[in-house]
Formats: structure tokens, C-alpha cells, sequence
């Protein structure tokens, strides 16, 4: 509410402003403008191009505090950004749209369920990955109404599956009904929301699927996933990255310690610069760790959402040892480290403010894949993030005991 009052006020109190024979009384408004007041002063002391901020007219203030945030942003940042604690809620469903995967209606969009948040309305509701929604609210699904699949009031969609006819030997949709999705919640990230250990012919392997490494939480379930793994006599570790999205430099750091020698720990994990051509960096360091698994083969799963500083925790691993693969597809990112500053009131400021250089020194760059694999070459074959028979995962166990990926049919 204190919002909408102030942008009711603005406008006349800006009218006087402006008329008041030239004077300038915007001090007396202080209270009207403090939140962006606060992100000025902020950007001014933290932002990476903070000498590109110019003087800033006085109506500019009176914008909402995420308006006034994009306005100082440098032209080429598309790395900083604005987050709304009252906005921040979900479904907590992560999609791919893609048009009819089997072909029976090219013209149609589908969504596929990729992942489904533990504890979110949308796993309350019976939601799963492998699903596909056709319909949003009874309306053919488009790449416009789409977006009501973050976050909202509610909706209710139509979910299909795919199946199987022994008979014809063709796959089909099956109309699975519709699904009420309450209003949307707050949702904080499982760091760890499947864990699986997966027994081939000839080896065992510990998969841990690993969505964030930001905070002590995360740390802790990292340290017991790969406690149990080393319990189990795991021949070998799938770490999946594929939606990891970490932003805290620190804490990727400390997530990589146990992937790294022990002779490691101590060493430089990454670097900061205020300027790609700096010669002055700040190091970032890898602590010590009480476990160590950098004997055990590692394969790393990235996709293109693997995204943030996650990208510097591949890097970091794959440059300390030999027997780190990394399966999937290039991760995205950029070489631009943002940092969060929460304000006194109901949002956070996330804006650039240095360079990133991986632990050999160059611009941080995407992390790309030894082996090749598109997460969805099968559409027919969802399953879950765990299981044997998922795709990549399909994958890595033909790699271990073949060294190669398996052959294209």
C-alpha cells in the first residue's frame, strides 16, 4: 500500500516541485523518493559502471524502484537485476514449450514439465515431470499465455502424456484431465531434491541432482549426499547441474573443495576485477573440506540452464583434475559477477560489480560439454531426475563403460 500512495501523491507534489519558481525543494520530498534515493546511493558506491551514472532529473526519482533500477543500468548490462519480495512467488514448475513433439498437430504448443519444485502447489497438485500441459484456463496453449505458468492467482490446465500402442506401434496423446493449481507461494530452492545411486554391470554410481550451492543449507545436504555416496562405495559421482543457478562466488567455492585434491584447498578457485584488462584481482580462495572424493570419476551434467557462477565451479574442478567429464549442453552465463543488496524496504538490488576470471585467469566462459547430449534428443522417454533410464544419465553409464557416447540410431 505505501506504494500506491506514493505514486497517487507524486505527481502533484512533482507538479509543485517543478513550478515552484524554480526552487528546488526536493529535499522536503526526501521521504517520498528514499527508496530510490537508497538504490542511487547503492549504485553509485557498488555498481561496476557506477562512473556512467550521470546526474539523474528529479521526475526520474518519483518512478517505481524497479523502473528507476533499469533507467541506471549501463546500456550493455544484461547481467543486473531487480527483485520484488512481494513478486516472488511460484508454481514452482520449470517448462520447455515446443510445438507437437510428435507430430500429429504441428501447429500446437506444448509445455513439458521438466522439473516440479518439492513442496511447491504445483507437486501438491500431482504435477510431474514427463507431463505435458496443452490447455491453460481451457484455451489452446500459446507462447503468450505461457507465462501464467510462473506464478499468479491460479489456473487450471489440461495435461496429456504420451503413450505407447503395442498394436499400431505408435505413440499417442493420452488426456491425463485437468489440474487446479491454487494461488502461487513463495518458494525457496531444495539445494538437493534427488538423490539416486545407480548399479550397472560393472560399476555404482552416485547421482546427486544439486540445484543451488548458495547458502549454509546447501552446504550441509552437498556434505551429507556425499557422505552417503562414499558409505555406499560409489565407483563413480554424477553431480547434475543442469538447473543449478548459484550466485554466490563463495559458496560455488566451498561446494567445489571436496571435488578438488586436498594439495587444492588453499588455492585460488577464482578471480575479481573492476576491468576485463585489470591487472589488479582479487583472488577468491577454495577452503578446506572433511570430505574428499576427487579419486572417484566425476561427470558433470550442464544444460543451457545451468546457469550464474556455477559455470566457475566447473571450471575450477575441471583444472585441479583429470577425471572430470562433462556431459549435457554449453551452460549459459556470463563473465559478469552480480552481487545482492537487500533494502530496508520490499526489494533487492542485484547489479554487476566486477568481472569474473576463472581459476587460470581468463574471462569466465560457459562451461562446455566433453560429451554432446541434447537433454530432450527423446521425447518419448521422459523420466525421472534419478532414474537409470533418463537420457543423459542413459548416457553416462554407456560413457563409463565405454569411454564414447553410445551409437546414433
Amino acid at each position: 500500500m505505501k506504494r500506491t500512495i506514493r505514486k497517487l501523491i507524486a505527481l502533484p507534489l512533482l507538479a509543485l516541485l517543478v513550478c515552484s519558481c524554480g526552487e528546488d525543494r526536493s529535499g522536503e520530498y526526501y521521504e517520498l523518493t528514499q527508496e530510490n534515493q537508497w538504490i542511487y546511493s547503492k549504485m553509485k558506491e557498488v555498481y561496476l559502471w557506477a562512473d556512467a551514472i550521470g546526474e539523474i532529473k528529479q521526475n526520474i526519482f518519483f518512478s517505481t524502484p524497479s523502473q528507476f533500477f533499469k533507467k541506471l543500468l549501463y546500456t550493455d548490462d544484461k547481467t543486473s537485476f531487480f527483485t520484488d519480495t512481494l513478486a516472488s512467488t511460484s508454481y514452482g514448475i520449470t517448462t520447455s514449450l515446443m510445438r507437437d513433439p510428435l507430430g500429429i498437430t504441428p501447429s500446437k504448443t506444448y509445455a513439458l514439465i521438466e522439473f516440479v519444485e518439492p513442496g511447491s502447489v504445483a507437486e501438491t497438485a500431482g504435477l510431474e515431470r514427463g507431463m505435458w500441459i496443452s490447455e491453460i484456463d481451457g484455451s489452446r496453449l500459446t507462447t503468450s499465455s505461457a507465462a501464467k505458468l510462473s506464478a499468479g492467482t491460479g489456473v487450471e490446465l489440461t495435461v496429456q502424456e504420451m503413450e505407447f500402442d503395442d498394436v499400431e506401434e505408435i505413440y499417442y496423446w493420452e488426456e491425463k484431465g485437468n489440474t487446479a493449481l491454487p494461488a502461487a507461494t513463495e518458494i525457496k530452492s531444495t539445494s538437493i531434491p534427488a538423490t539416486a545411486i545407480i548399479d550397472d554391470i560393472s560399476s555404482k554410481s552416485g547421482y546427486i541432482l544439486c540445484n543451488t550451492f548458495d547458502g549454509e543449507e546447501a552446504a550441509d545436504a552437498l556434505g551429507n549426499a556425499l557422505s552417503t555416496m562414499v558409505a555406499e562405495g560409489v565407483d563413480n559421482i554424477i553431480l547434475d547441474l543442469r538447473y543449478n543457478n548459484t550466485i554466490s562466488l563463495a559458496d560455488a567455492a566451498a561446494a567445489s573443495a571436496p571435488f578438488v585434491p586436498a594439495d587444492r584447498q588453499g588455492t585460488p578457485f577464482c578471480s575479481l576485477a573492476k576491468a576485463i584488462d585489470s591487472d589488479e584481482h582479487t583472488e577468491l580462495l577454495i577452503p578446506a573440506s572433511n570430505i574428499n572424493v576427487s579419486n572417484c570419476p566425476l561427470y558433470i551434467i550442464t544444460t543451457t540452464r545451468t546457469k550464474g557462477v556455477t559455470n566457475a565451479f566447473v571450471k575450477a574442478v575441471q583444472a585441479t583434475r583429470a577425471n572430470v567429464k562433462v556431459v549435457g549442453q554449453k551452460a549459459s552465463g556470463a563473465n559478469l559477477y552480480t552481487e545482492c543488496y537487500e533494502s530496508p524496504y520490499l526489494f533487492k538490488i542485484n547489479p554487476a560489480t566486477a568481472y569474473i576470471f576463472d581459476i587460470e585467469g581468463e574471462p569466465l566462459q560457459p562451461a562446455l560439454p566433453d560429451y554432446a547430449v541434447a537433454e530432450y534428443d527423446n521425447y518419448r522417454s521422459i523420466y525421472p531426475l534419478g532414474a537409470k533410464q533418463e537420457h543423459i544419465l542413459n548416457n553416462i553409464s554407456y560413457i563409463i563403460a565405454n569411454g564414447t557416447l553410445p551409437p546414433t540410431e
